[in-house]
């Protein structure tokens, strides 16, 4: 096997944008379900709160060749996972509760 500095940072960062890319979708899957059984207004927030989480993640996402992540950027990128975690499991029950027990 070969030493390549390079290839390391190179798997890390796709395998951030294929995470990217499933949160992406999952999200847009989530705002049509929520249009479909519930209401367009929820589905623009939903989809305000998705496109604020994913602007914190492409602008705190260090790029080039030195990827060094300084403390004071991970208090950010926690606090827009945690309020896009907390609000996809929030949208997704009341979703569920709302099927399970009809309009």
């Amino acid at each position: 096997m070969t030493n390549d500095p390079g290839l390391q940072p190179q798997r890390t960062a796709l395998a951030w944008q294929r995470t990217g890319l499933a949160v992406a979708v999952t999200y847009t899957i989530l705002v049509l379900a929520i249009i479909r059984h519930l209401a367009a207004p929820l589905a623009m927030v939903v989809l305000l709160i998705g496109t604020a989480f994913l602007g914190v993640v492409a602008r705190r996402f260090p790029t080039g060749r030195d990827r060094t992540v300084e403390a004071l950027q991970v208090w950010p990128m926690l606090a827009a996972t945690t309020t896009f975690v907390v609000s996809a499991a929030v949208i997704g029950s009341t979703l569920a509760a709302w099927s399970a027990f009809g309009r």
